[in-house]
């Protein structure tokens, strides 16, 4: 079966319960940045980038700016207007997550499930 998810992720989905909801959403997963996510990216206050470093040791960073500090300026480039850290790994692969906060009463929009299902003999947290 052809996915967008890592192996890693599969098992967690797995584990969890969500496989079937996490292949209806795999679906929408391309290689390039489709115009309405370029128009959600713009909106957003902030944006989530993760990478490894060379010795394998993984690190992220929030950036945070007004809407349109990220911006998708090619079918595979986004640009943000923020400096990277000064420990930010070179020519290294990058993932990026954006964030759309909710405010109380606002739109719900790329919204998961609030809850994962609980597995068997699970313990409630008290």
């Amino acid at each position: 079966m052809n996915t967008a998810y890592h192996p890693g992720s599969l098992a967690v989905q797995e584990r969890v319960g969500v496989r079937d909801l996490a292949d209806r959403i795999s679906r929408s997963i391309t290689s390039g940045i489709r115009p309405v996510a370029a128009a959600f990216l713009e909106a957003q206050p902030m944006l989530m980038l993760g990478a490894e470093d060379t010795e394998g040791h993984v690190w992220s960073h929030l950036f945070t700016g007004p809407p349109g500090f990220v911006r998708a300026v090619g079918p595979h480039t986004v640009s943000v207007a923020a400096a990277l850290p000064a420990d930010t790994p070179e020519g290294a692969p990058v993932g990026t997550l954006a964030l759309a906060p909710r405010s109380p009463g606002g739109p719900r929009e790329h919204r998961l499930p609030p809850r994962l299902p609980r597995r068997a003999g699970a313990r409630r947290r008290p």
